[in-house]
């Protein structure tokens, strides 16, 4: 595994992120989230909506789908390209 081995990768690095980062990928090439890192983009998505999903879920006994409302507005908001100019 290169990544384990500390040389350059353009390979996800985590499964979890994988689809996050192609997710990514193409929003970036297609114009609907805003430019930056897919590998950034990824880790931060995968992170973010599985962790506060839990959260939500586990700690505050939210509803499925009041949880997962919320987690993808916050990434749509967080990722989206601005188009209100």
């Amino acid at each position: 595994d290169a990544a384990a081995h500390g040389e350059a990768t353009t390979e996800p690095q985590n499964v979890a992120a994988e689809p996050f980062q192609v997710l990514a990928r193409d929003g970036i090439a297609d114009g609907s989230l805003r430019d930056g890192d897919p590998e950034v983009f990824g880790a931060l998505m995968a992170s973010w909506a599985g962790a506060t999903y839990v959260n939500l879920r586990t700690t505050f006994g939210w509803k499925q789908r009041r949880a997962r409302s919320v987690v993808v507005d916050q990434l749509t908001i967080a990722f989206a390209l601005d188009r209100r100019d």
